[in-house]
């Protein structure tokens, strides 16, 4: 079993949505990035200062201040640039091209979920195992039925089904 994918343009609030979706992670992104900055300065300075108040020499407070600093700007540096890489680059890459996918996906099985009070499909995707869906169209469709899902072309983002 197969599933087909068709690539089109985003719709206008899609773009208004992943557009939003980037801002907040941004924002997110920059708050992180000076915690690990103010984390970068600090614990290398804490640890040195423990180990000058146990041998009180000043070069092994420098060398371990320094190499602790090297090691988390290292570090951090490291993160930062997966974190960028792997979720706010796939999201601006979305809204410069402006492409959605839409996988046309079979049903696999359908669940009420009584503790939340929703419905969902379980379905055959490279992207989504399970999907949110109205009480109307849980009634409707079942096990085997072809339904589309869209999402975002590069970060996968989901916008829903049809």
């Amino acid at each position: 079993m197969s599933n087909s994918f068709t690539t089109e343009p985003l719709e206008e609030d899609e773009v208004a949505f992943l557009t939003r979706r980037y801002e907040a992670e941004s924002r997110q992104y920059m708050r992180v990035m000076n915690v690990f900055l103010v984390l970068c300065a600090t614990v290398p300075f804490i640890v040195a200062l423990v180990y000058y108040i146990v041998t009180a020499d000043v070069q092994v407070l420098i060398k371990v201040y320094f190499i602790g600093l090297g090691f988390l700007l290292v570090f951090f540096s490291v993160a930062a640039w997966l974190t960028y890489r792997f979720r706010l680059q796939k999201l601006r890459l979305d809204m410069k091209h402006k492409l959605k996918t839409i996988e046309k996906t079979t049903i696999a099985s359908t669940r009420f979920v009584p503790h939340s009070h929703t419905w969902h499909f379980y379905i055959h995707s490279l992207t989504k195992y399970s999907i949110e869906v109205s009480e109307a169209d849980f009634h409707l469709f079942g096990p085997g039925d072809e339904i589309n899902i869209e999402y975002a072309a590069y970060s996968r983002e989901y916008f829903g089904y049809f």
